[in-house]
Order: structure tokens, then C-alpha cells, then sequence
């Protein structure tokens, strides 16, 4: 993980793109706040507490910090090769079953939340995929390292290594005080990791030619993420 701080410049646009002293060839990005259309709706999520995760593409993730919650909001990462030693000791079986290709390694698309109900004529997961999800998110808080964050940081993490998550927060009164980031994706084919060929069409529809590129240093429209095709 590399982190700075109060830098005077962000990577940023076709400028990134072209950077040849970090190997870095590509680069997404998006910023997010919980502002949906109501202010209740957007008090809920920051106060949901999300699980570990990895982004759906991307083989660096990074983050800007431009404020923080008054109250909690920090990022907590953890490393996917401890989880993996220690399932590999104790629960071989679930390494088994993390490992096929035919479900998204993802709570919110399994189950649903309040924010993204799980629509009710799709098939329920397994017990079994679901104690091994619950033992991934087990091990990994039991291993976390949480990241205090201050406006002007700078992290990167290795998204096919690292997990990472966010606790809940609470927005202040004012906008410094209501958590802003910059998130960034960057690809690198040089220095880059050999993609799964599961995850292919996703780094195909985040990092290929076609597309329209926006960066939003400022706040997003609500509730939605440009690299997506349906509101988040």
C-alpha cells in the first residue's frame, strides 16, 4: 500500500494514461458520497457498515480523500492471502468452494441490503456458500488494518490481494465535515497481474477502447457510477 499526503496534484485523465515511469496505462476513476435523493435514505447508507470486498475491476485500487465524516468512515483493508492460508488450514472445503466460478463473491449481490433488495424470484445461496462467506469476513476482520484517513490522502492497494471495506459514518452540518472520495481504478497490462479469465469482460468494459471517459473531482449525480451501466 502506498499513501501520501496533502500532495498538490491527483492523477487525473488522459495525462495518467500516459505515464510511462509508473507503467500505469490506463486509469478509471469515480467519486462517490452517499447523497441519494432523500436525506434519510442517504443518512442509512453511510451508517451501513460494508463487508470486505474487492472492486469489480481494476488492478490497482486508490483512493483520494477531499473530507472526511465528522464521525467514523474509515477504511479498513485486509490481505486475501491471509484469508486464504488460514481457510487452507482449517477449512480446505470452503477454499474448494470460493474457487468455482459460478457466484459472485459478493454479500450485498447474494443477500441484499436495505439499499439493493435482492429481488425475490431469484435463487437463494447455500448454507455452505454462505458459511463461506461469513468465514471470509471472519478472518479478515480478525486481521484488519485500519486506515484513518485525513482530506488530501493518497492509498493504492492491490485489488486481486487486498480486501477492503468502509465502517458506517455520520455526515456533519458542514461540507467538510461529509465524507468525500475520489476512488480510482487503474490497469496495468506491463506491470499487472494475468486476469482470470472470469473477470475478462469486466476489465474489457472498464478499461477498453470504447466508452466515454468522465472524471468527477466533484461530487457524482446521485447515487450513480459512471463505469456502471445501472444506478448504484
Amino acid at each position: 500500500m502506498i499513501s501520501t499526503r496533502d500532495e498538490g496534484s491527483a492523477l487525473s485523465g488522459e495525462s495518467s494514461r500516459r505515464t510511462t515511469a509508473s507503467k500505469i496505462s490506463h486509469l478509471c476513476i469515480l467519486a462517490f458520497r452517499p447523497t441519494l435523493p432523500s436525506s434519510e435514505a442517504a443518512r442509512t447508507v453511510g451508517e451501513i457498515c460494508l463487508t470486505f470486498h474487492n472492486e469489480e475491476s481494476g488492478d490497482i485500487v486508490g483512493w483520494l480523500t477531499r473530507n472526511t465524516a465528522s464521525q467514523g468512515g474509515r477504511c479498513i483493508i485486509a490481505s486475501a492471502y491471509t484469508v486464504y492460508n488460514v481457510l487452507a488450514v482449517n477449512q480446505p472445503h470452503l477454499v474448494r468452494l470460493l474457487a468455482r466460478s459460478d457466484w459472485p463473491f459478493a454479500l450485498t449481490a447474494l443477500l441484499g441490503n436495505a439499499i439493493h433488495p435482492r429481488p425475490e424470484n431469484l435463487p437463494s445461496i447455500t448454507a455452505q456458500q454462505l458459511e463461506a462467506l461469513d468465514a471470509v469476513e471472519a478472518i479478515a476482520k480478525a486481521t484488519q488494518l485500519e486506515i484513518q484517513t485525513q482530506a488530501g490522502d493518497m492509498h493504492f492497494i492491490n485489488n486481486l490481494a487486498i480486501l477492503h471495506r468502509r465502517e458506517g459514518f455520520v455526515d456533519g452540518a458542514t461540507a467538510v465535515e461529509k465524507r468525500h472520495l475520489v476512488r480510482m481504478r487503474l490497469r496495468s497490462p506491463q506491470l499487472g497481474w494475468k486476469i482470470p479469465r472470469e473477470l475478462e469482460d469486466e476489465w474489457e468494459r472498464a478499461f477498453g477502447s470504447k466508452g466515454s471517459r468522465v472524471w468527477y473531482l466533484e461530487p457524482m449525480p446521485d447515487a450513480y457510477f459512471p463505469l456502471r451501466k445501472y444506478p448504484n
